[in-house]
């Protein structure tokens, strides 16, 4: 079985002041020990929440999943839709606005490894990288591994 961490739950932001619960409830754990502990839970909740899919090849089935405290929630499903694998290209944009209305923003061109359904309708993503070699390469490896096509992203494609 294979495991897939596609992305994080929560956003950066976020996940930086889920530190601050931790540091929170660990200080609160001296004056009311519940209290403490529940905000601390709820900060390593926060920080740890993935988002992945597991990839059984033996049984031919996957889970899209979403991990809250190592605890998976999904349901399985059938890999049989999915057919072909490729990279497929996105540039990311990520903007700040601050209250005062003073702008940043950064692109990024990150390349995912997706599994497709035969007219590519309907993609999933496996994992994403930011080196393009990279990508072509374990793309080729999870085809070999899993008996997919690696084909050129083309929706509509019969």
């Amino acid at each position: 079985m294979h495991n897939f961490k596609t992305s994080w739950l929560f956003p950066p932001v976020t996940r930086i002041l889920s530190g601050l619960f931790i540091i929170i409830g660990l200080v609160g754990i001296t004056s009311n020990v519940v209290v403490g502990i529940c905000i601390t839970l709820v900060g390593f909740a926060i920080l740890l929440s993935r988002k992945g899919v597991l990839l059984d090849k033996n049984q031919n089935r996957l889970k899209s999943y979403t991990q809250v405290l190592f605890i998976k929630f999904g349901t399985w499903e059938t890999l049989s839709p999915y057919t072909d694998i490729s990279v497929l290209s996105f540039t990311e944009k990520t903007t700040l606005t601050s209250r005062s209305m003073v702008t940043s923003s950064s692109k990024k061109q990150v390349f995912r490894i997706c599994l497709l359904t035969e007219n590519h309708y309907q993609r999933l993503l496996l994992l994403q990288l930011e080196d393009e070699q990279t990508a072509q390469y374990e793309a080729e490896k999870l085809a070999d591994l899993f008996g997919f096509k690696k084909r050129i992203f083309s929706p509509g494609r019969i």
